[in-house]
């Protein structure tokens, strides 16, 4: 289930990118980011045993620092799978205009957006019991392309495929954010250890493992790729294209590229409804405890129990994120930026917790971790713009939204607190 997690849409939209500056040597930057997310990843997974119980980031931060850091850290980390869900949105319609030349995606993007927005958003809307059954057949679909790829590595092996120069070397630490935003989903992993036999105990034995396999698959798979390709094609036509270059008749050509083009796509759908079933969920959760402003319309549930207002609301949001932020590798940096924040901030829980605790070998260890992020942080901003300006203006629509939830939970505190006292 943690692999499953893991994986998504992130590790077919990102290699062409990453290739496209990286080259030959870009199936290297799947197990350089993993070491570089490694101290994270155990700082998070030493938060959920330190601070056990359901709530993810909100629990790791309200505990380990205060609840108002613990409500940030659950903001940043919705924002972040908000951007994430636009990323997605984005990278399929680009890649269906490519595919197909259809109309309405070339001509009215924002009009695709806003029915692909309310075609998930309605979705998620129904009976949990209809959702589960959709995602596990998507879960099957998004899985076939992955270790087909992979697996193809043993007929297409060219020892002169790779050339290594130094200028490709260079270009690895730019393609760190595409990277990063396929490794995503580890933390989810981790807030649910509460629910493992054994307990919290087995989340670092679980989410470890998981992260491992995760960073070999996505190595072999993007090299796979390159043996198949080639990266100038890679970069030129994406992923998708991958069944033109097998050198298979026409029929099978045209066979294996509806299969496995279909299972790419389902794959985007599939991030998509997950994403915003987590957001409308959270939504929904963190009205309903109260914690911010607006319960009596955000916790309206239809018929199957499923909170339409907050969903309908969500929605919205989506689609204006979509139409302010309008470059999926932008979006792609700002869901970085989001689920980062989230990370750091539990750092900074764990740290303060080893402090009070005067356990200074791990004190270390999670500085350590937070000198990852910081690496991390200043490469996901490089990638936003090429100077200041550029940067600061792509970031204004998470900082406008990080602006409105502290409004609605401040409103709220204010609001709740006669009744407290």
């Amino acid at each position: 289930m943690s692999i499953n997690i893991i994986i998504g849409a992130g590790i077919f939209a990102g290699p062409q990118r990453i290739t496209e500056l990286a080259g030959d040597v870009g199936f290297l930057i799947w197990p350089l980011v993993s070491l570089l997310m490694f101290p994270i990843v155990w700082g998070v997974v030493q938060a959920s045993r330190v601070f056990p119980g359901e709530g993810g980031f909100y629990n790791y931060c309200s505990q380990g620092i205060n609840k108002v850091m613990g409500f940030v850290a659950q903001w940043c980390y919705m924002l972040g799978y908000l951007a994430t869900a636009a990323a997605i949105t984005a990278s399929l319609r680009n890649d269906l205009a490519s595919s197909i030349n259809i109309e309405i995606i070339t001509q009215h993007p924002h009009l695709f957006d806003a029915l692909v927005v309310a075609f998930f958003t309605a979705l998620n809307l129904l009976a949990l019991g209809v959702i589960s059954k959709l995602q596990s057949t998507i879960t099957i679909f998004k899985l076939l392309p992955l270790f087909f790829v992979v697996g193809l590595l043993a007929w297409y092996w060219n020892p002169f495929a790779v050339t290594y120069g130094h200028a490709q070397f260079s270009g690895l630490c730019l393609a760190i954010p595409s990277a990063l935003f396929a490794y995503w989903g580890f933390e989810a992993c981790c807030s649910i250890g509460h629910l493992l036999e054994g307990g919290p105990r087995q989340v670092g034995k679980v989410a470890l493992t998981a992260f491992g396999l995760v960073t070999v698959t996505y190595m072999f798979f993007h090299l796979s790729l390159i043996h198949i390709m080639g990266s100038g094609n890679l970069t030129a036509f994406g992923v998708l294209a991958f069944p033109g270059f097998m050198k298979l008749s026409a029929a099978m050509t045209s066979f294996i590229s509806t299969v496995i083009v279909g299972s790419i796509f389902l794959c985007y759908c599939g991030t998509i409804f997950g994403t915003s079933l987590a957001n409308i969920t959270n939504i929904f959760t963190l009205a309903r405890q109260k914690v911010i402003i607006g319960g009596g319309a955000l916790t309206k549930t239809n018929a199957w129990g499923r909170p339409t207002i907050a969903g309908l609301v969500y929605g919205i949001v989506l689609w204006l994120f979509l139409v302010a932020v309008t470059n999926k590798y932008v979006l792609m940096a700002l869901a970085n930026i989001g689920i980062c924040s989230a990370l750091t901030l539990t750092l900074v829980a764990l740290l303060l917790f080893y402090l009070r605790k005067q356990n200074y070998l791990q004190v270390l260890i999670t500085l350590v971790g937070l000198g990852s992020a910081s690496i991390t942080f200043y490469y996901i901003w490089m990638a936003i713009g090429t100077n200041l300006w550029e940067r600061s203006m792509a970031v204004m629509p998470l900082v406008a939204l990080l602006g409105v939830g502290l409004v609605l939970y401040a409103i709220q505190q204010r609001v709740g607190a006669p009744s407290r006292r």
